[in-house]
Parts: C-alpha cells; sequence; structure tokens
C-alpha cells in the first residue's frame, strides 16, 4: 500500500487543506530582505520573540526550493526504495522513524488488520 499513501500525501501536497497558518517565533529571527526587487540592495531585517507569522503551505509545497518539479503529480517522490539489509532486518520503514508504536497506529496498516 505504500503507493497509495504516497498518492494522498502528493495530493495533500498539491491541494493542502489548509493552505495559511500563524506561528509565534519563539526567538528572534533575523533575514536579509531585496528593498528594490533586485539582489544588489539588500536590509537585514529581525522578528523579534513573540512575533506571529503567517505562512502558506500552499507556496511552500509548490515552490522549486523545495519540490523539484513542484506543479506536477509525483507520487513517487514520497516513495522510498527499501534496501536489501532493511528488508532482512525485518523492520519496516514506518517502525524505523516510530519506534515503540503498535499496529493500532501504523497508518499502513489496514483498519481490519488491527488488533
Amino acid at each position: 500500500c505504500p503507493y497509495i499513501w504516497a498518492c494522498i500525501w502528493e495530493a495533500l501536497r498539491l491541494y493542502p487543506p489548509a493552505t495559511l497558518t500563524t506561528r509565534n517565533l519563539i526567538r528572534p529571527f533575523t533575514f536579509d530582505m531585496n528593498v528594490d526587487g533586485k539582489a544588489t540592495t539588500t536590509k537585514s531585517v529581525t522578528l523579534e520573540t513573540n512575533t506571529r507569522i503567517m505562512f502558506s503551505f500552499y507556496w511552500i509545497h509548490r515552490s522549486s526550493c523545495n519540490f523539484p518539479r513542484p506543479h506536477e503529480f509525483l507520487p513517487e517522490r514520497w516513495v522510498q526504495r527499501k534496501s536489501t539489509t532493511k528488508q532482512q532486518s525485518g523492520v519496516s520503514e514506518w517502525e524505523e522513524r516510530h519506534p515503540g508504536n503498535d499496529l493500532n497506529q501504523r497508518p499502513d496498516v489496514p483498519v481490519g488488520n488491527r488488533a
């Protein structure tokens, strides 16, 4: 079922249920900003602690900085091939990322097969 999950994740990447969110900064954050739209003139800006910022999942998920070919539906980007050693060890990729969780919490185990 990994490919079905990859399709779901890719659909959620392209069409997120929530397009915007806000967060409060827990420490000051400094970044350089283009003043005149050119890379030659920049200004350093610092946002203080507890400043509320808003960002868009839609734009983050469609940025080529974060995803190659961001406007294409490519579920393969979420599927990782398992190496032979992982297959022989009997530990699934999900168990590696979530140690200590039981089958009732695994998204790749059908509901009917859960205890």
